[in-house]
């Protein structure tokens, strides 16, 4: 899967600048992931705590080779259990997993 089919996919991209790392105390280079929220949870207050998520991999994790070409998959709630390659099997994920969505109540 490549980054346009991340986009394609409803994906938002998430990235941190060198700037923004040192800020937080961080030595890392700057890297990127893709988040797609199933489930906005209104009892966490952090949006990045959301454990209703799929996520790609992060750039750190990956070789210049796959984040330039089609190396890029997809997570289920942020475990290493589960894990896609394919744009048609994420495609087919997230219309299961919000199909199965029960509706909220408050």
């Amino acid at each position: 899967m490549t980054e346009n089919d991340l986009i394609d996919l409803g994906f938002t991209k998430i990235e941190y600048t060198k700037e923004e790392l040192e800020h937080l105390g961080d030595s890392s280079d700057p890297y990127r992931y893709y988040r797609f929220v199933l489930y906005d949870d209104p009892d966490v207050e952090d949006p990045d705590d959301n454990v209703f998520v799929l996520e790609s991999k992060a750039t750190f994790d990956m070789t210049p080779r796959e984040v330039n070409g089609d190396g890029w998959s997809v997570e289920l709630f942020d475990s290493d259990l589960f894990e896609w390659y394919k744009k048609e099997d994420v495609s087919i994920l997230k219309m299961l997993l919000q199909d199965g969505l029960k509706p909220q109540t408050d």
